[in-house]
């Protein structure tokens, strides 16, 4: 529970997890919160990994919707032909 009068007991840590860029003008030092996450993370998750060049990546990221509003327009051109084909009643 937590009680406003008491802030060392009631402290409320949110994480944010960015894609990661390197910096060469990094300022500030790590939190050892955000150390222990890093170290979790570089456990747990690595084979989630796709080791895949960054640009590779992009294209794939590129792809996917481009494949998707195919296949929607496919799928519009065949109801179409079928609605243009069938005898109105």
């Amino acid at each position: 529970m937590l009680d406003p009068t008491d802030r060392t007991a009631s402290r409320v840590w949110c994480v944010e997890f960015r894609a990661v860029k390197d910096l060469p003008n990094d300022r500030w030092p790590n939190y050892l919160l955000w150390d222990l996450i890093s170290a979790e993370i570089e456990g747990d998750l690595t084979e989630m990994r796709s080791h895949l060049p960054q640009n590779q990546i992009k294209q794939l990221h590129r792809a996917e919707p481009i494949r998707l509003i195919m296949a929607q327009l496919a799928r519009s051109r065949r109801w179409r032909a079928q609605r243009l084909s069938s005898p109105m009643i």
